[in-house]
């Protein structure tokens, strides 16, 4: 029991000093079922709640009637007033309410509850701070399922159910509070910010934070994105691959709840070097030019010869320059070695006392037209009966400079008709080659090679029985085969099987269209569906069917002196492949602005041109430009070093012809003739070739096509078609010819049912 009489006169000094006269003071009071208020307020007993006034005297007369008041009644809910306005007695609180009401909350998350008061007037208060809060013991254990505060905020700490209560005097408000599991909140990942090489991979985790303040590692249970995938890809398993440089943001999503953090996709990096060629011999003052290819961490190879440091590791037995180039000093073997940074490659040069005995060039008796070149090779036999093929140090003259000139590499010029006789010299030895200019050159007439090059072949279908590709290395010609054979020659008239075909190919799906030769390398690389063949002799052959090569039918191949580039279609399909390589062993793709299958690939010394159901122009083999002529399917390419000659066929039943000096800019050429297939240059003039058969594409069959046509040009604007002579009968009984090769001497053409034909 609380007294009010005290309270309320303290609280008077509000209303006004006794005796103030003139105004009109009134008093109210609300009982609010106390029984004492009921039965003493004077003359109004049994009365809720009322006002009176005006009282004589003021508020003196107020003030009487709140002494007489004064009684041990129940505070609250009684209460007095006194004022001097007519207002109605002062709202009194009727009942009490608690929210939120009914709700969820997870273990370890906290809930604010607020009590408000109702009011008899129709208002509310925030009573919060006021009631006395409590909850009831339901599950209450070792770990309560809730506390709290004095301010009423509730802490959830075991799943479970409470009551949480709110008391106000006589009143109590209650509502039920139901204690979920713990939930996730925040989500990281790790590592946080990294940054990673194009081609290297980042494996990131995601950890999960409970609103218990446990944690678990979710990431095999999130969903994981890249934002921007041309940058950096992400495998539900969390591990991202760089793609291109620059940044990306990798996120881990659990429900509605995610985290994330930024990659930073750097440059490719360097992660390996080969130094080629592997292990070579040399006799002792002779000179060897080394290469050094690097592997970078997106799978691509590059020439880094110019940007390593070169050592030898045994300078009494050998030396090596700045740019790769070593020499024998004396007998023995050292360690040759390139260095980029921490990441190298070595091999052994081994040196032998033998003397060099003779030279031989190659080819032997050329003729090219005047303002036409050919390249000669000088290859030197030793007194230990072994051969090397010379370049360093080697010195290169021509007898009759007004026939023909000859630079410091060994490439001969026409200059006027006649002849002359180049020679290749290297200390007291020398050897030489006639070179002949003229106006007449071969190909005028060809003849079937009575003895066709031997191809054995296992259960070849009649669609693999064909001659792709041929070409000439200074010593011999190299030809492949539909049904994966290879076949070498010296002369283009004795053949050797070296790789015998079978019924599908070297491998599973391994026909081969293409074979090159790259002399800075001294290695033969040949090219085809799903594997890639090299070798340094054209006798043993290694089969690369790793990374993209597996799923890439490569149609055709051209060395530029640093880099193969090889060109084609996946397989079963029409989609664009690129490829390059420095050395034919570690290959990359490269992509271009347009689709469609190529067949064909050039190089001037500048620029590179790519044909196929789209023409394409590079200077690097990595960036392509498009030039389009969607009316024709071009199959071949061939540069002479003044123009290119693009050969292909319209609707697969004539052929067609065009010219250009840049790859851009093209001219059509008249040309009578069937679907053409390929193009070469001998030096003297180009030789187109075709048929009836259909190009060279495995498993379509039709290789029986005939006649075969050959037509040859010397300015690449008119075109001489040329009879073929097929083992003594006439010309409508050759096949479709694919490929041709000019050693020097003597043209050779390849192509279906393994028929040869040769030229003077």
């Amino acid at each position: 029991m609380k007294r009010l009489a005290l309270s309320s006169l303290i609280g008077l000094a509000a209303c006004g000093g006794a005796g103030s006269g003139g105004n009109d003071w009134y008093y109210h009071w609300s009982c609010n079922g106390d029984s004492q208020c009921l039965s003493l307020n004077p003359g109004y007993a049994g009365q809720r709640s009322g006002t009176v006034g005006p009282e004589a005297g003021g508020q003196a007369g107020c003030n009487s009637l709140m002494i007489f008041g004064a009684k041990n009644w129940n505070i609250p809910p009684a209460t007095q007033s006194c004022d001097t306005s007519p207002n109605a007695p002062p709202a009194t609180l009727l009942s009490l309410t608690i929210a939120p009401a009914n709700s969820t909350v997870a273990v370890g998350l906290t809930q604010q509850y607020t009590a408000t008061g109702h009011y008899s007037d129709g208002t509310s208060k925030d009573l919060t701070a006021q009631v006395a809060w409590g909850m009831s013991a339901t599950g209450i254990g070792a770990t309560p399922v809730a506390t709290i505060t004095a301010g009423g905020m509730v802490r959830a700490g075991a799943v479970g159910s409470i009551t949480v209560i709110a008391d106000y005097g006589s009143l109590r408000a209650t509502t039920n509070l139901n204690v979920g599991a713990a939930t996730v909140q925040t989500i990281t990942v790790t590592p946080a910010n990294p940054s990673i090489a194009k081609g290297n991979t980042q494996q990131f985790t995601a950890t999960a934070h409970y609103s218990d303040g446990t944690s678990t590692n979710i990431t095999s249970q999130a969903s994981w994105t890249s934002a921007t995938s041309s940058v950096a890809t992400i495998a539900g398993g969390a591990l991202s691959t760089g793609v291109a440089a620059g940044t990306s943001v990798i996120s881990a999503s659990y429900g509605t709840v995610s985290g994330s953090t930024t990659l930073t996709v750097t440059g490719a990096a360097l992660v390996s070097i080969s130094v080629t060629p592997g292990a070579p011999i040399i006799a002792r003052t002779f000179g060897i030019q080394f290469r050094a290819i690097g592997t970078y961490t997106d799978g691509t190879a590059q020439d880094v010869s110019g940007q390593v440091t070169w050592t030898s590791a045994t300078t009494p037995v050998a030396t090596v320059d700045p740019g790769g180039l070593a020499a024998g000093v004396a007998a023995g073997t050292s360690a040759i070695k390139a260095t980029s940074g921490t990441i190298f490659g070595t091999t052994t040069l081994t040196v032998t006392a033998a003397t060099l005995v003779s030279i031989t060039l190659a080819p032997t008796t050329p003729t090219i037209a005047p303002g036409t070149t050919v390249p000669f090779t000088a290859t030197g036999a030793f007194s230990d009966g072994t051969t090397q093929l010379l370049r360093a140090g080697v010195t290169w003259s021509s007898g009759t400079t007004s026939v023909a000139t000859v630079d410091s590499t060994g490439l001969a010029s026409g200059v006027a008709l006649g002849t002359s006789t180049v020679t290749a010299g290297l200390g007291a030895v020398s050897g030489s080659s006639l070179l002949t200019i003229a106006t007449a050159p071969p190909g005028v007439s060809w003849a079937y090679l009575t003895t066709s090059p031997p191809v054995a072949c296992t259960a070849c279908s009649a669609g693999q029985i064909a001659l792709t590709s041929i070409v000439w290395s200074g010593t011999q010609f190299v030809a492949v085969a539909l049904s994966g054979a290879v076949v070498t020659s010296p002369d283009g008239l004795t053949w050797t099987t070296r790789v015998a075909g079978t019924s599908y190919g070297v491998i599973s799906y391994g026909p081969l269209f293409s074979v090159t030769w790259a002399p800075e390398l001294s290695r033969f690389v040949a090219v085809g569906g799903g594997n890639i063949m090299t070798s340094p002799d054209g006798i043993t052959w290694t089969v690369n069917t790793s990374g993209a090569i597996s799923t890439a039918f490569l149609r055709s191949m051209v060395w530029t002196g640093k880099q193969f580039v090889a060109v084609g279609n996946v397989a079963s399909s029409a989609t664009q492949v690129i490829m390059t390589s420095p050395d034919g062993l570690g290959w990359s793709s490269s992509t271009s602005p347009s689709s469609g299958a190529l067949r064909g690939v050039a190089w001037s010394g500048t620029v590179l041109v790519a044909v196929g159901d789209v023409t394409l122009v590079s200077t690097d083999g990595y960036n392509w430009a498009l030039e389009a002529d969607a009316t024709t399917r071009w199959n071949g390419i061939a540069w002479s070093g003044n123009q290119f000659v693009e050969v292909g066929d319209v609707a697969g039943s004539s052929g067609k012809i065009r010219t250009s000096a840049d790859g851009f800019t093209w001219t059509d050429r008249t040309v009578t003739s069937p679907p053409l297939y390929g193009v070469a240059w001998t030096g003297m003039q180009f030789v187109a070739m075709g048929g009836t058969g259909g190009q060279p594409a495995y498993g379509l069959g039709g290789m029986f096509g005939n006649p075969g046509w050959l037509s040859t040009s010397t300015d690449g604007v008119t075109w001489t078609p040329r009879s073929i002579s097929a083992a003594g009968t006439t010309y409508n009984t050759t096949y479709t010819i694919y490929d041709v090769a000019w050693s020097g001497t003597r043209l050779v053409a390849v192509g279906a049912q393994y028929y040869a034909y040769t030229s003077p």
